[in-house]
C-alpha cells in the first residue's frame, strides 16, 4: 500500500478496515467435532452456515475516494514542487548573504549599494527631519 493510500485511509478512519482480508479465515470443522460432544450439532451449524449468504453492499464511495485521492496527490506534488523551488532561491539569497562583506566591516555606502529603495527612503526622511524611528 503506498504511503498516500495510507494517509487517505487514515484521513477517512478506514485504516483499521483495510488490516481485514477479504475473505474470513477457514473454520476447522474438525476440531469442534472433536471437542463438542453433544452429536450432530457441529454438522448441523456447520451446514447452516455454509447455506448462509450475506450480500455485500453496493460500492458507491470508491470512485469519488478514486477521484479525491488523485487530487490530493496533485495537490501534493504541487506543493513539493514549490517547496523545492523555494529551497532554491533561499539558498541562493543565503549565499548571496555568505558573499557579503560582515556587517561590522561594511561602510554605509557599501551596505545601501544594493538597497536603492532603503537608501531613498533615508535620505527622504533625513531631508524632512525625520529623526525618530520608534513607534509612534
Amino acid at each position: 500500500m503506498k504511503l498516500a493510500e495510507q494517509g487517505l485511509l487514515d484521513y477517512m478512519g478506514l485504516r483499521s478496515l483495510a488490516a481485514y482480508s477479504e475473505k474470513p479465515e477457514t473454520i476447522d470443522w474438525n476440531f469442534y467435532k472433536r471437542n463438542i460432544s453433544l452429536p450432530g450439532f457441529v454438522d448441523s451449524f456447520q451446514k447452516q452456515f455454509e447455506a448462509l449468504k450475506i450480500p455485500l453492499p453496493k460500492d458507491t464511495a470508491s470512485a469519488a475516494i478514486e477521484e479525491q485521492k488523485k487530487k490530493f496527490e496533485a495537490d501534493a506534488l504541487k506543493v513539493i514542487d514549490e517547496s523545492k523551488a523555494k529551497v532554491i532561491a533561499l539558498e541562493k539569497e543565503l549565499a548571496v548573504v555568505k558573499s557579503q562583506k560582515p556587517l561590522e566591516e561594511m561602510t554605509i555606502d557599501e551596505y545601501l549599494a544594493d538597497k536603492p529603495d532603503l537608501r531613498r527612503q533615508i535620505n527622504e526622511d533625513t531631508r524632512n527631519h525625520n529623526w525618530y524611528l520608534g513607534k509612534e
